[in-house]
C-alpha cells in the first residue's frame, strides 16, 4: 500500500508537464479521450469507502478491516489514471478566455484528489497516522465534489446547476419574448402550456456577394449558436467558436460540409419548422429565412473562416 502512495505522489505532480509538450503523441491523445470514461469510477468508489468507513465506526464493526484498504487502493490508482487522462485532455483543448481559469482549477483539483486518495491510503496503513486517516478521506471526498462542479462548468456552462433547478431562466424567458415565442394550451386550464416560436422575416435586400465571415457570419453564430455550442458549453459535443471544431462536428457528425450548404447538418437543423423539437437554436430567436440563406451561401462558397483579429488593447 505504501508503494502505491509513493508511486502516486511522485507521478501526479509530473502530469502537468503534458501542458508544455506541444504536439502530443497518439497514446496521450487517446488517454485524453478516455478521461470521461474513467473519471466516474474513482468518484463513486471514494464515496463508497467514506460511507462504509463511517458506518463501520458507528456500529463498531471490524468485518471491513481488509475490504476498505483494498477498495481505497483501487480508488487511488483509478484517481491517478483519471487525473492523468484529464491533464492529457486539457492539453488538447486550446480554448482562450475565462475558461482557462476553470480548466486549471479543475485540473489541479483533480490532481489533488488523486494525491489525497493515495495519502489517505498511506495514513490507513500507517498506525502513527491512524487519526489523520478519516479527516483526510473526508477532505478528499469534498475535493471530489468541488472538482466535479468545475467539470460540470467546463462541459455545461457556468449556470448548469441553475438550469437543472429551473425549467426556464429569466434570460431564456426574455429571449423567448424577443424571438416571438408564444404560449398555447389545448383549452384545458389545468394542462401544461407548450411554447411555439415563430420565424420572423427580414428585408428582401439582396445578400452580399461574396459572404464575408467576419461581417456576416460570425455575429450570427455568436448570437444564435455559441451559448450552447461554444467553448464553455458544448451540447452534443459540438463547438462552433473555432473552424477546426465546427468542421469536425459533434456526436451527430460534421456540422459543416464546405461547398454543400443544403447538405450540411447545421443548415438542416436551423431550417426545421419552428415547432420541431430538434430545431436550432433550441431557445431564443430563430434564424430568419434570410439568415439561413446567408449561412447556406457561405457554406456553398467554401465556408471560409477568417480567425478573429487579436485585441490590440490586450497586448498593450
Amino acid at each position: 500500500m505504501r508503494a502505491i502512495f509513493f508511486g502516486t505522489s511522485s507521478l501526479v505532480p509530473s502530469l502537468s508537464l503534458f501542458d508544455a509538450s506541444g504536439a502530443l503523441p497518439w497514446p496521450v491523445v487517446l488517454a485524453g479521450k478516455l478521461h470521461p470514461v474513467l473519471v466516474h469510477f474513482p468518484i463513486a468508489l471514494l464515496l463508497v469507502v467514506l460511507v462504509l468507513e463511517v458506518v463501520a465506526r458507528l456500529r463498531k464493526r471490524e468485518d471491513t478491516a481488509e475490504l476498505l484498504p483494498a477498495l481505497l487502493a483501487i480508488a487511488s490508482v483509478a484517481s491517478l489514471l483519471a487525473a492523468g487522462c484529464g491533464v492529457a485532455l486539457a492539453a488538447l483543448d486550446e480554448s482562450p478566455g475565462a475558461k482557462v481559469l476553470t480548466l486549471n482549477l479543475h485540473r489541479w483539483l483533480g490532481i489533488g484528489v488523486a494525491f489525497g486518495a493515495s495519502l489517505s491510503l498511506f495514513a490507513k496503513s500507517t498506525p502513527t497516522l491512524a487519526r489523520a486517516y478519516l479527516p483526510l478521506l473526508a477532505l478528499t471526498v469534498v475535493g471530489v465534489v468541488v472538482t466535479g462542479h468545475y467539470g460540470g462548468v467546463l462541459v455545461h456552462g457556468q449556470d448548469y446547476w441553475r438550469d437543472a433547478l429551473s425549467a426556464e431562466t429569466a434570460r431564456e424567458r426574455d429571449e423567448g419574448v424577443a424571438g416571438g415565442r408564444i404560449a398555447v394550451s389545448d383549452g384545458d386550464e389545468g394542462s401544461a402550456r407548450r411554447e411555439v416560436r415563430v420565424r420572423h422575416e427580414e428585408s428582401d435586400a439582396p445578400l452580399p456577394s461574396p459572404i464575408d465571415f467576419a461581417r456576416d457570419v460570425r455575429p450570427l453564430l455568436e448570437r444564435s449558436c455559441l451559448k450552447c455550442h461554444g467553448a464553455a458549453k458544448r451540447k452534443g459535443g459540438l463547438r462552433l467558436d473555432q473552424e477546426r471544431y465546427a468542421r469536425k462536428g459533434g456526436e451527430s457528425g460534421p456540422a459543416i460540409a464546405p461547398g454543400d450548404g443544403k447538405g450540411s447538418l447545421l443548415i438542416q437543423l436551423v431550417s426545421l419548422p419552428p415547432d420541431d423539437d430538434d430545431v436550432m437554436p433550441t431557445r431564443g430567436k430563430l434564424l430568419s429565412h434570410r439568415e439561413i440563406e446567408l449561412l447556406t451561401r457561405w457554406i456553398d462558397e467554401g465556408a471560409r473562416w477568417e480567425p478573429r483579429a487579436p485585441d490590440a488593447s490586450a497586448t498593450e
